[in-house]
């Protein structure tokens, strides 16, 4: 097994365990905000897995890149969705209290590091 091949199996196994830990969280209790948004953190981390397995074993350097490309809707995501989730719960777990402008300025980052 080369070295690609490892790095590609490691970020794969990565996918699936983030895929089956945001599963379980929505399984927990589906009306739940916090579970949502744990789901869409896993979504995110799972999306960044998945494009860098790929990426990794790519057979040439164009192909490398679009995974890559496809990584950056996980990567670009995560840091407003962690930041949204850790809100919620710092607000003593009642997610309604954050407002739509602070919600605007809270997802403000992933149309501008997508771009």
């Amino acid at each position: 097994m080369s070295y690609s091949n490892s790095i590609a199996t490691i970020f794969y196994i990565m996918f699936l365990l983030y895929m089956s830990f945001g599963i379980y969280g929505i399984y927990i209790k589906l009306k739940n905000t916090a579970n949502r948004i744990f789901f869409l953190i896993c979504a995110a981390l799972a999306i960044w897995s998945l494009g860098f397995s790929f990426g990794a074993q790519a057979q040439d350097v164009h192909t490398s890149i679009q995974w890559h490309r496809f990584a950056a809707l996980g990567w670009g995501s995560l840091y407003s969705l962690t930041l949204h989730f850790f809100c919620g719960l710092l607000i003593k777990n009642n997610f309604s209290k954050i407002g739509g402008t602070m919600l605007c300025f809270i997802y403000l980052p992933i149309i501008i590091s997508l771009n």
